[in-house]
């Protein structure tokens, strides 16, 4: 080779070598050049993980790499994954995994930022199994999810779901009409004034008194032992330990005033009062002593949210938390939440609520946010994750709705009329009463 060749190549080489080590150099001290302002910025990484683990990684619609370096040897990055060397800048991050619904947010990366984008819960692409064929009039979810339970003509059927295992109960002709009330331990469920147990699957009948009937029943929202009802214009306590009744005096009940509803927080008591013009009012405190009288906006009330820490009630235009006072010091307080709540559920001092094509959260601040709206009403709702997931019954459909840095929705399976919509305990599936492809039953759905 004449030596004006070998000088060109020599001349060549040693240029190279000069514009590439010091873009290692700055690489390897987390650097990069910005070549529209021509300054040099300190590079960005993404911190990542998913479950399941094994996600492969897509930055801007390309598979991602750990690092700059590994162009060299390319391989898409998977979680859990530490993305380093990324200019600072907007990025669409993607996760897809065989077999789940893919996830995407998008994010932007300041320099020298390290983004820790957490544990990413991918749902899966599973279709409905049919866990039993039933038409129901009632689906009742219970507190914590373990069981549904279906009320039908002559019958009630509980699901475990924990093993998918469902046992009927046979309902004699006697057993008044009634919603399904789940106890808080989970252990029973009332029927009217019909008492199932789980345990030995036994019914018995609660009176009021010899031969009498309660016009209600309702659990003490703490304590599953015992029952409160309503008889007579008197309110008693029923003990499912001895089986006695204690009748409690309610001296500001009036002569031409009913309770029409009631809330029991073990001995703290709140009545809702309507007299005989139609008007209603609130009585507060506990049972035994002088109850507060608060005064209800016009309208017809009951209570809602069996699972929330405080209660809420609700006429047909508004909805209220009863904020509890404190001792000696002041009467209760009505908060407003809002108007047309369909469904909704407590989660710790927040309530999730829908009204019902919004999905809103309602938190201890007194701060009213909205989630989602949908375009179909909403039936059934289950928070997840600590709340940062919640799965959505619509008329149609299941959804999941994801909040984080970018909030999103996912359509699981289109299950119409549903009701009783239930999570397991593990958080792992969904179990709801609807209709799909034509059969009318209790689907399992795996998250």
């Amino acid at each position: 080779m004449a030596l004006k060749y070998r000088r060109l190549i020599f001349a060549f080489f040693i240029l190279l070598f000069c514009f590439l080590v010091p873009l290692v150099l700055l690489y390897a001290t987390g650097r990069t050049i910005n070549w529209r302002r021509f300054s040099l910025e300190k590079t960005a990484t993404i911190l990542i993980d998913s479950e399941p683990a094994g996600a492969a990684i897509f930055l801007n619609g390309k598979a991602a790499t750990n690092s700059l370096l590994d162009i060299f040897t390319p391989q898409a990055a998977t979680t859990q994954a530490r993305i380093k060397d990324l200019s600072p800048g907007e990025y669409v991050v993607r996760l897809e995994s065989y077999g789940y619904w893919p996830w995407e947010e998008r994010i932007k990366l300041s320099p020298g930022e390290a983004l820790n984008l957490g544990t990413v819960r991918l749902f899966s692409q599973s279709k409905p199994e049919l866990i039993k064929a039933v038409v129901a009039e009632q689906s009742v979810a219970s507190p914590q999810g373990s069981y549904l339970a279906l009320l039908e003509k002559a019958s009630l059927t509980i699901i475990n779901t924990e093993n998918d295992q469902s046992d009927s109960i046979a309902l004699p002709d006697n057993v008044t009409a009634g919603n399904l009330l789940w106890s808080p331990d989970e252990n029973s469920i009332l029927i009217g004034s019909a008492l199932i147990s789980l345990g030995d699957k036994k019914l018995r009948t609660i009176n009021a008194e010899p031969g009498v009937l309660p016009s209600l029943l309702h659990w003490d929202r703490l304590d599953s032992s015992l029952l409160y009802g309503l008889s007579n214009k008197k309110l008693f306590k029923h003990n499912l330990t001895n089986g006695q009744n204690f009748f409690y005096e309610i001296s500001e009940l009036k002569d031409d005033e009913i309770i029409s509803d009631f809330q029991i927080y073990k001995d703290q008591a709140y009545l809702i009062i309507r007299r005989a013009d139609g008007g209603e009012k609130l009585l507060a405190g506990t049972l035994g002593r002088s109850l507060d009288a608060v005064d209800l906006p016009p309208g017809q009330y009951h209570f809602i949210l069996e699972n929330h820490d405080r209660p809420v009630l609700r006429n047909a235009q508004t909805n209220y938390l009863i904020d509890k006072p404190l001792p000696l010091f002041s009467k209760p307080r009505l908060l407003e939440i809002a108007g047309r709540i369909s469904v909704a559920r407590g989660l710790g001092a927040s309530i999730i609520y829908a009204t019902p094509l919004e999905l809103r959260r309602w938190d201890s601040e007194e701060n009213d946010f909205l989630l989602n709206r949908f375009g179909s009403p909403v039936t059934g709702l289950w928070p997840i994750d600590d709340g940062q997931t919640i799965v959505v019954s619509l008329n149609d459909d299941i959804r999941v709705y994801t909040q984080g840095r970018a909030s999103f929705t996912i359509s699981l399976a289109p299950i119409k009329n549903s009701a009783g919509l239930t999570i397991s305990k593990n958080q792992k599936a969904v179990y709801i009463y609807g209709s799909y492809q034509d059969t009318t039953g209790v689907f399992r759905l795996i998250l």
